[in-house]
């Protein structure tokens, strides 16, 4: 997460490939980024949901305790 609150993601050699689009003023140094047990990824600038992966809830692919890689 960057300060600006945009998620990224990065190559080994620091080259976005992957990113919210959620940089100021959608977002801010005060973003958090949340996995919910339904396995969607939320970003929240305070109460305010600014982005979301917006994951299916499928009870027979949610990873449990059990879950080994």
């Amino acid at each position: 997460m960057k300060r600006d609150g945009n998620l990224c993601l990065y190559t080994k050699h620091g080259k976005v490939i992957w990113q919210t689009d959620t940089a100021y003023p959608i977002g801010d140094h005060s973003v958090c980024c949340f996995v919910q047990d339904d396995g969607n990824v939320v970003l929240y600038r305070g109460e305010k949901t600014i982005w979301s992966s917006r994951t299916p809830i499928d009870p027979d692919h949610i990873c449990s305790s059990s879950c080994r890689p």
